[in-house]
């Protein structure tokens, strides 16, 4: 059960030790070779042109993916880690318009939603991990709901302004006659 849930406590010492060293060496990868994973993720012709090896660059970075995330699962369990690797980018792809927004959008939700939900878990007495993903689940439904809602406005008004324009080009506004025939 512990590891379902994570054991934040008992990181202390060595243990504690090894996981900062590990986030601090990852940290510094991403940083000291951020172009090059970028060139390689989203313009893989451009990298090709450019005689990168892609196949290497895709290997550390999936490296270094993988190794953040089985440290995380390790040290606060996989309901908390998949929680703030989905939920956030999930809310934040319904408002941003490019990837810069989507980014900075996920990353200011995640540290809300990790603020607000230790707040409510020490408010509530609650456990601190799932009350945190509980709420992200609250913020991405209420962002979907109001996402779908104001789409279904917008469709109605469009829908609506698309047929008084084609009745008004019919020489009718009443919409008595569909055809131009």
């Amino acid at each position: 059960m512990s590891l379902l849930v994570g054991l934040v406590s008992p990181l202390v010492g060595v243990y504690l030790l090894v996981r900062r060293l590990v986030f601090m060496g990852v940290a510094l990868l991403l940083f000291l070779f951020r172009k090059e994973f970028l060139l390689v993720s989203f313009d893989r012709e451009m990298a090709v042109t450019l005689k990168k090896n892609t196949l290497f660059w895709d290997a550390l970075l999936f490296l270094l993916i993988g190794l953040t995330i089985s440290m995380s699962v390790l040290s606060v369990g996989p309901l908390v880690v998949f929680g703030f690797l989905l939920l956030p980018p999930l809310t934040a792809q319904l408002f941003a318009a490019n990837m810069r927004q989507l980014t900075v959008i996920a990353s200011l939700l995640g540290g809300a939603a990790a603020l607000g939900g230790f707040h409510l878990a020490y408010r509530c007495d609650l456990p601190v991990g799932p009350t945190d993903v509980m709420l992200l689940g609250v913020v991405y439904a209420l962002a979907f709901l109001t996402q779908k809602i104001h789409g279904l406005a917008t469709w109605r008004a469009n829908c609506e302004c698309n047929i008084r324009t084609r009745f008004s080009c019919l020489g009718r506004d009443d919409g008595s006659r569909l055809a131009p025939w």
